[in-house]
């Protein structure tokens, strides 16, 4: 079965509690996590089944020394894999625990939490897609508060009065991706793929502390036109996107075959 890992790295600026304190807090709150969400201490049998044995998850600390402002405000992708509790490429990453903590305190009192969680207990997905993993290249992108507040103002259209940070950005990266993809083969056909929450579209709603994401992509394409599309017309079409993604999932969870979608 194939093992897919999730990394996530959480930042927390100073504060008035003293890191001892937080050391002690995070501890206690994720032992009492592990009582609700009890399958991430256990360990996976046979590829197949999670045995709760309650041998519980590492957690690890690591001193940081230096700021925490310095490293945001430069950030370097190396650096950043070591705020993880173990290597992204090590092998051992298929045989460690489900889930691994590793709490990083800089000497100025920031904080730095790095998950490492098998997606084997997180994702509902079985079986598992088989893919080969692609050559990847990670880039940050910065957008400051005046930049949103732009884009914001530039996508806004009759049919889209109201509309998200999130919405805004993206519509810019698919404009971007278009002309680049249109000067490079001439290509007009463009989809873009949007990762839905589905969790808080299912009826009746999953219980508040259910494990595991239910993510589907809902696609969006566009036939390109001689003219740029405007930032307004993007963004009224991601909308429409995932408008038709709820009409559609509505059916087909209502359907026969709705463990099958699942």
């Amino acid at each position: 079965m194939l093992q897919l890992i999730s990394h996530s790295i959480l930042f927390y600026p100073k504060n008035h509690v003293t890191t001892e304190e937080r050391r002690h807090k995070l501890k206690k709150s994720l032992s009492e996590a592990l009582t609700r969400f009890y399958p991430f201490s256990g360990r996976i049998e046979n590829n197949t089944t999670i045995e709760c044995d309650d041998n519980g998850v590492p957690c690890i600390e690591a001193q940081i020394h230096s700021p925490l402002s310095s490293f945001l405000q430069h950030p370097d992708m190396v650096v950043l894999k070591r705020f993880l509790p173990i290597e992204i490429e090590s092998l051992k990453a298929v045989t460690m625990p489900l889930l691994l903590v590793q709490l990083n305190f800089f000497d100025c009192g920031g904080l730095a939490i790095g998950l490492r969680m098998s997606h084997r207990s997180l994702g509902l997905r079985l079986p598992p897609i088989d893919f080969k993993r692609p050559v990847m290249d990670t880039k940050r992108y910065v957008f400051n508060a005046s930049k949103i507040v732009a884009l914001k103002a530039e996508a806004v259209s009759p049919s889209v009065q109201r509309h998200s940070r999130t919405e805004a950005v993206t519509a810019l990266l698919w404009k971007c991706a278009m002309a680049a993809k249109r000067s490079n083969s001439g290509v007009s056909k463009n989809t873009l793929v949007q990762f839905v929450n589905v969790r808080k579209r299912v009826d009746p709603s999953l219980p508040e502390n259910s494990i595991g994401n239910l993510i589907l992509a809902s696609g969006t394409t566009l036939v390109e036109e001689e003219t740029e599309r405007e930032m307004k017309d993007l963004v009224a079409q991601l909308r429409k996107g995932i408008a038709e993604f709820d009409e559609k999932l509505a059916k087909e969870l209502g359907g026969d075959d709705s463990l099958e979608l699942i």
